[in-house]
């Protein structure tokens, strides 16, 4: 809006050139407009996410012994036992480039992966959690599997209790 006066309603005797008001427009409907095309970008991201829930209608299965994922599409086991240390994103990269409140992703680490991540790494852990669909992902040695897309009550003591399962399968 602010844009429009001040390309329209500029002082009239005031001696401003015609391409200062037509940069000023210019920078001032460039910012809603990109502000609208961020939120346009994230609806359609949901969009599909939401059609894939309902086309694959993906599953966790938790046991002392292992792991469950399963879709319509596809199926992965893990054995607790195959794992190094089982961690949540938020333990494993707490300064990392994604900072949430709430877990969004549940990391498998197996014995190659360091006990803190390095920068190359939190990058790339980072980048597989934004993008992450509902499926597992392999990164580095580290398995993410996206957690923020189920409706799992109490999460954290989910968490917990996985964590207890590993160092009871590990023994």
């Amino acid at each position: 809006m602010f844009g429009f006066y001040a390309f329209f309603l500029w002082d009239g005797w005031a001696v401003v050139p015609t391409v200062f008001r037509m940069i000023a427009f210019t920078i001032y409907a460039l910012f809603p407009g990109t502000l609208i095309l961020v939120a346009l970008v994230g609806i359609r991201r949901e969009r599909r996410r939401l059609a894939l829930m309902r086309a694959e209608d993906p599953r966790i299965e938790c046991s002392p012994s292992g792991l469950a994922f399963t879709s319509r599409s596809r199926s992965h086991a893990y054995d607790w036992a195959g794992f190094r240390a089982v961690h949540t994103d938020w333990d494993y990269l707490p300064l990392g480039p994604i900072l949430k409140w709430n877990p969004t992703s549940l990391l498998l680490l197996d014995g190659r992966t360091p006990k803190r991540p390095p920068l190359r790494l939190r990058l790339a852990l980072g980048k597989a959690i934004r993008r992450a669909t509902v499926f597992p992902v392999t990164v580095d040695g580290i398995t993410v599997i996206p957690i923020k897309y189920f409706d799992i009550p109490n999460i954290d003591r989910l968490v917990e209790q996985l964590a207890e399962w590993h160092r009871r399968a590990v023994r």
